[in-house]
C-alpha cells in the first residue's frame, strides 16, 4: 500500500517557496556566503521574521534552539499546503542528525565560563524536544517519537510514518527534518574530517556528481522539511504518493560507515524499486554531498544496479548539506519537479547526465549516513 502525501513545507538557502527553488535552480550563483570557517548555506535573513512569527504560538519560543524555530517554519508551510484538515492519532517525527547544536554549545561554554548553566539546558538541548514542540502546533490526538540516524533521519522518519499507518497504530503522519549545524563547533568538527570544500570564488563552489575530480567537497546548511502523510485509502486524491522504500546498513570500517561500492546505497535503491514495483525511477536525486568517496560510492552503486542509468539531480549545490533534513528537503525537490515536468540542467559538468527522461513520474530519493545506514523513497505522481 502507498502513502499519500496530503501536503509539505519546507525552508533552506533558497528561500521556502516552489518559487524561490526553482528559480534558483537556474540561478547563475549558489546562495552561499563565506565565513571564518568557511562556505556556508543559510536560511536568508528576509525569513527571520516568518521563523519568529511561526514560535510564537509555541511556549518561550524565542529561547527555542534553531532546529526547533525551522522546524516550526516548515510546518507552518505545511498546514497552509493542506487542502484538508487532519484528526485523528497523528505520528509526529522530526528528525535530526545533530539536535538542538546551538543550544548545547551556548550552554556547555556558559558551564566553562561559570561552572553553572540555565534551566533550560537540560529540556531544550535533548532530542525530543523537536517533535514535542512542533506536536503543539497540531490539533488531535499527538504521537511523538523522536531519532537520530544521521544524515538520513528525515527520509528515515519517513520510514517511520510507513510502519505506524500501515500497521494502524496512526491514522496520519507529521514527519520530517531539521538541522542547524552553521555553528563554530559543528563546522570545525566537518573540516577535521577533511571533507568540506575550501575557499573558493567560483559561482557554486559546491559541485555534487561533479565529472571533475577530484571532487569539490562539501558546505554545510541549514534547513527543514516537513510532510503531512496518510494511507492511500484515506486519500487516493493525492497528488504524489509514497510508492517504494528500501533501507539497508553495512558493515564497513571507514570512517563514514560506506563502503567504496556503496553496498548499502545498491540494496535500499534496489529495494525501493521492489516495494515500488518499477524497475527504474525516470529520475534520481542523490545523496552525494560534494565529498569525492561520497560521491563516488553512490555513483558506483547505481551504475551497479541500473544498466542504463536513470538522470541523477541535487540540491546540494544550492543548499549545501543540511544533513538530518538532507533527505527531506530532497523530497521537497522531488515532488517539484514531478509537479514542473522537467528536470533544469545542473550548472556544471556532472556524471548521470546522459539520460533526460520524456516524462516524470517516478523520482527517487536517496540519503545515507555515519553508519552505514542508507534509505531510498520512491515519489510517484498520480
Amino acid at each position: 500500500m502507498r502513502l499519500a502525501i496530503l501536503g509539505y513545507g519546507f525552508i533552506s538557502a533558497v528561500g521556502n517557496t516552489e518559487e524561490e527553488l526553482l528559480a534558483q535552480l537556474t540561478a547563475v550563483q549558489a546562495p552561499c556566503e563565506h565565513t571564518g570557517y568557511g562556505i556556508q548555506f543559510s536560511v536568508p535573513k528576509s525569513l527571520s521574521a516568518t521563523i519568529e512569527k511561526a514560535v510564537e504560538p509555541l511556549h518561550d519560543g524565542n529561547r527555542l534552539d534553531r532546529t526547533v524555530k525551522l522546524a516550526a517554519a516548515a510546518t507552518t508551510s505545511c498546514l497552509q499546503s493542506l487542502s484538508k484538515s487532519i484528526e485523528g492519532r497523528i505520528l509526529v517525527n522530526i528528525g535530526s542528525s545533530r539536535g538542538a547544536t546551538q543550544t548545547w554549545e551556548n550552554e556547555f561554554k556558559a558551564f566553562q565560563e561559570t561552572g553553572n548553566c540555565s534551566t533550560k539546558s537540560s529540556p531544550y538541548t535533548t532530542p525530543g524536544n523537536i517533535s514535542s514542540h512542533i506536536a503543539k502546533m497540531l490539533s488531535g490526538k499527538t504521537l511523538v517519537v523522536d531519532h537520530s540516524v544521521t544524515c538520513g533521519s528525515g527520509s528515515q522518519a519517513v520510514a517511520n510514518a510507513a510502519a505506524w499507518i500501515l500497521s494502524g497504530m496512526a491514522d496520519f503522519a507529521w514527519v520530517g527534518g531539521t538541522e542547524a549545524p552553521l555553528t563554530a563547533f559543528t563546522q570545525i568538527q566537518m573540516s577535521r574530517l577533511k571533507i568540506t570544500v575550501p575557499p573558493n570564488e567560483d559561482s557554486f563552489p559546491v559541485k555534487p556528481l561533479s565529472a571533475q575530480k577530484p571532487a569539490t567537497g562539501m558546505a554545510l546548511g541549514e534547513g527543514a522539511a516537513v510532510f503531512a502523510l496518510a494511507s492511500e485509502e484515506k486519500s487516493p486524491e493525492a497528488e504524489f504518493f509514497i510508492s517504494g522504500i528500501g533501507m539497508a546498513n553495512e558493515q564497513s570500517f571507514s570512517a563514514s560507515g560506506i563502503s567504496e561500492e556503496g553496498t548499502a546505497l545498491y540494496e535500499s535503491m534496489q529495494n525501493a524499486l521492489q516495494h515500488a514495483k518499477i524497475k527504474s525511477p525516470d529520475a534520481i536525486i542523490t545523496h552525494a554531498p560534494g565529498t569525492r568517496k561520497g560521491d563516488n560510492a553512490e555513483w558506483k552503486a547505481i551504475q551497479q544496479l541500473f544498466e542504463n542509468p536513470p538522470r541523477l539531480f541535487t540540491n546540494k549545490h544550492v543548499c549545501g548539506h543540511t544533513l538530518g533534513a538532507s533527505g527531506v528537503l530532497s523530497m521537497v525537490l522531488a515532488c517539484t519537479l514531478l509537479k514542473h515536468g522537467k528536470i533544469p540542467e545542473l550548472p556544471y559538468e556532472a556524471v548521470g547526465q546522459n539520460n533526460t527522461p520524456s516524462e516524470l513520474k517516478h523520482i527517487m530519493v536517496n540519503a545515507t549516513g555515519f553508519g552505514g545506514n542508507a534509505i531510498s523513497i520512491i515519489i510517484t505522481k498520480r
